[in-house]
């Protein structure tokens, strides 16, 4: 019969009584960010994490966490049409920018056209045509993202697993930083985390997502 502590030890990873927290927590954000089609870069976690900061256990299984995002980030490449979705939505999102960019700049500077009658109005429209470009790109990734989500649901046999083990994943990261902010003493108020996701055991939601903010403020409680 398995003892309460030995149940402990399996459900999260073992780690030292110095890790990154900083770098636990973006990798429980990069995975939680796939199981909901977000697929940040993996690459900049490499390094830190085969270098041990998180541990020699998180190390470890850091090569099947990253064979399993590829699995699900390649994948998108054969999903019809939505390479050109990600397109217009990437190019939605430069334009605003750079259209938000030159209002700014011409609002600080003055350098108008002469030709204006109404600068004030000018510098509206152009806030209201960033506007409206981000609105249409968030409108793309909601397309982008029904898409995605049909097509891993009808090859759910192909990919379930996949999905189930960074799911499974996830979980164990978050007893992992619930286990070691209570071993080093550490509030766990101050180790804020925005994810996707809430379907979680052992967090507490401080926020809930807004127009302007698309993840769950999250503790591990």
């Amino acid at each position: 019969m398995t003892s309460k502590r030995e149940r402990e030890v399996t459900r999260h990873f073992r780690v030292g009584k110095d890790i990154d927290t900083t770098l636990l927590k973006n990798l429980i954000v990069l995975i939680d960010g796939y199981l909901i089609n977000y697929f940040g870069d993996p690459a900049p976690f490499e390094k830190p994490i085969k270098a041990g900061k998180l541990g020699s256990e998180i190390s470890a299984e850091w090569k099947e966490i990253q064979r399993s995002l590829m699995k699900i980030a390649t994948t998108v490449k054969v999903i019809p049409r939505i390479g050109s979705l990600l397109t217009i939505q990437s190019m939605l999102r430069s334009a605003s920018l750079a259209v938000s960019i030159g209002a700014v700049l011409l609002s600080l500077t003055g350098a108008f056209p002469t030709y204006l009658e109404n600068p004030l109005l000018f510098l509206f429209m152009l806030m209201l045509i960033a506007s409206v470009m981000i609105v249409a790109s968030r409108f793309a990734g909601r397309e982008v993202a029904k898409r995605i989500e049909a097509y891993f649901e009808e090859h759910k046999q192909k990919y379930g697993f996949v999905r189930q083990y960074l799911k499974q994943t996830a979980q164990k990261l978050l007893y992992t930083l619930s286990s070691y902010l209570k071993t080093s003493g550490e509030d766990p108020s101050e180790h804020t985390i925005k994810l996707y996701e809430v379907n979680y055991d052992g967090i507490k939601v401080l926020k809930k997502p807004k127009w302007f903010r698309k993840q769950y403020v999250v503790v591990v409680d």
